[in-house]
């Protein structure tokens, strides 16, 4: 192994001992920022941790101690690695729960405790290989091993750009556990640190050697240049798709909150103009002296009967000694509004506004109306946003103390409860109900649903509302064409492969046979210079930083001049001929001048 490759490789080992002692000490010390890069991306388990501590020291124990009688020992370490990763595999495959996932410890950082399964797969590949490694410690069959390896840095190349491109598919198969994000550069660390160990057991002639080097970074400078155009090609396209939805969410979100606060508002102040009518005051005079007397009841129901017409469908006025009228009072879902008095939006089959205001004559109360009305451009809301796309829903909700209360939506037919948390990450609804907040941010729903979504509050009725649809209709269109972008990257850059390499072939061929050609005329050189009788040397120019020769410096001298400058120093061998040596690197000329007698006296 070459000294570059050797500091790239424990550089890497580093970086592995470095994700899996940070994670382990997050979890150990309760510190968040250790466990997950972000509040919005899944938490690397306890189990990959470990796994990629023992894999450190795996790595590090196959580079240092390489031989037949360490075997035993490099045969431990990944052999755990296996054992635990096939745990987990079972866990998968037999849908079982074999209590290594820890599920308790780790709720803390909203995580299950379970691998992603493509976190275990990287880990059983990076076992196989190292047990194939310590088992042939001296194999110098390497194309399986560094098979393997290319795989394992693939799945973490993968999940790194899943994360990138906002592509759930690649860091999450199978709709299982997502691989977090310190995991995959955790794996791509793994791959390229096998990788390296494995390229420094292989041998191969000069020629050969030669002619992979260069078509290795050709391929490599392929593969960077076609891949990277492409996902930048698909990361811009997805940024501007999202900019342009999170725009539309959030002024849809702002003109419905602003609609429905000016419904209720309007509703609201209708009951309180009507608290104050002429016909609502007599009422209440004559129920408060006669509160079960028929005749009133009767035109109680009358003059409820009346205001139908104007959106009123019943009205109640209770006195202080008797309820004519509780069937008014819902035992439905409701939300008490702030703001309101005793307002109540009440969900019963549709939107209601339950109203109880007092009735005062003379600055003398009387009783309370309660008026209900019914809310029919609220009842319109959710089917007209369901219409707008496939996921698209819109969601009002309340604060319920630990939980948040909401009506029913696009998957809920009915009212439901939902926390404020799912995950670890507080829902866009939250946001709005407890901080009166508005914004767009990409999150995870109550049902644990990747989406975008738009929060506000309904004005100060302590109201929330959240319009969102799944990141899943927005991405698939771009990623169906990124796919197909991919899929003919792949084909030029496979056809541009075999063609370079064709090209590049007999060009090595020459490259080598020029090298060779030249090394043999050097041996010939050598050997005539080496057997002959006279003094032979080959002097290079030495130039200060302003291109002026200042010395010479000697590159070769044969045997008879070897002698020669025993008897005389090189320093004053080179100035006594300084000024011709000048002349010939100057000038071009050659000089003929014997010096032997001259050099016999010194």
């Amino acid at each position: 192994m070459t000294r570059h490759n050797k500091i790239l490789f424990y550089n890497f080992v580093i970086l592995v001992f470095a994700i899996g002692c940070s994670v382990l000490a997050g979890w150990i010390f309760n510190i968040k920022g250790l466990v997950k890069i972000s509040a919005e991306y899944p938490a690397m388990t306890l189990g990959t941790a470990i796994c990629f501590v023992l894999s450190a020291f795996c790595l590090t124990s196959l580079k240092k101690f390489n031989q037949v009688e360490y075997k035993n020992i490099n045969l431990i370490i990944p052999s755990l690695i296996a054992f635990i990763s096939s745990l987990y595999l079972l866990e998968y495959l037999l849908k079982l729960d074999l209590g290594i996932d820890l599920s308790r410890f780790h709720e803390k950082m909203g995580s299950t405790g379970r691998p992603a399964i493509n976190t275990v797969t990287g880990f059983l590949l990076f076992s196989v290989t190292a047990l194939s490694i310590a088992i042939h410690p001296t194999s110098k069959k390497t194309q399986l091993k560094l098979l393997l390896s290319t795989l394992l840095t693939l799945i973490g190349v993968l999940g790194l750009l899943g994360y990138f491109l906002n592509l759930r598919e690649m860091y999450n198969w199978g709709g299982f556990q997502s691989m977090a994000l310190n995991t995959a550069v955790g794996m791509v660390a793994l791959g390229v640190s096998l990788i390296i160990l494995l390229r420094s057991k292989t041998t191969a002639t000069e020629e050969t050697d030669f002619e992979n080097k260069i078509i290795n970074i050709t391929l490599a400078l392929m593969l960077s240049v076609g891949f990277g155009i492409s996902s930048l090609s698909f990361y811009l396209m997805q940024k501007r798709v999202e900019s342009a939805l999170q725009t539309d969410l959030s002024t849809r979100a702002q003109d419905q909150s602003e609609l429905i606060y000016q419904i209720i508002s309007h509703r609201s102040e209708r009951a309180k103009v009507l608290s104050k009518s002429a016909e609502i005051i007599d009422a209440a005079k004559h129920i408060s002296r006669h509160p079960h007397n028929q005749n009133t009841l009767k035109q109680l129901l009358t003059l409820s009967q009346n205001y139908i017409i104007h959106g009123f469908d019943e009205i109640d006025i209770q006195s202080p000694s008797s309820n004519v009228n509780s069937k008014i009072v819902s035992k439905s879902f409701f939300v008490e509004i702030d703001g309101r008095g005793d307002d109540k939006l009440v969900w019963e089959n549709g939107y209601f506004l339950i109203s109880k205001n007092p009735i005062i004559f003379d600055g003398v109360y009387l009783a309370d109306l309660v008026t209900r009305q019914s809310l029919p451009p609220l009842n319109l809301l959710v089917p007209k946003v369901i219409k707008t796309g496939e996921t698209n829903d819109l969601v009002i909700c309340a604060d319920a103390g630990t939980r948040i209360k909401c009506f029913p939506n696009r998957t809920n037919p009915n009212p439901f409860f939902v926390p404020r948390n799912i995950s670890g990450q507080t829902l866009p609804m939250a946001y709005a109900v407890d901080q009166r907040q508005s914004g767009v941010l990409k999150a995870t729903d109550y049902r644990n649903v990747q989406v975008l979504a738009a929060y506000t509050p309904i004005g100060d009725t302590g109201l929330g509302l959240v319009q969102k649809i799944d990141q899943s209709e927005i991405y698939n269109p771009v990623k169906l064409l990124m796919i197909k972008i991919l899929i003919i990257t792949i084909i030029i850059l496979a056809f541009g492969y075999f063609f370079i390499r064709n090209q590049l072939k007999p060009l090595v061929n020459l490259i080598v046979f020029e090298r060779d050609k030249s090394e043999t005329e050097k041996a010939r050189f050598i050997a005539a210079t080496e057997g002959g009788i006279d003094n032979f040397y080959i002097f290079e120019a030495v130039r200060d930083h302003q291109n002026k020769i200042i010395d010479f410096r000697c590159l070769y001298l044969n045997r008879a001049g070897s002698e020669l400058i025993k008897k005389h120093l090189v320093k004053w061998w080179v100035s006594c001929f300084y000024k011709k040596y000048l002349s010939i690197k100057k000038k071009g000329c050659s000089i003929d001048t014997s010096m032997s007698s001259k050099l016999d006296k010194q």
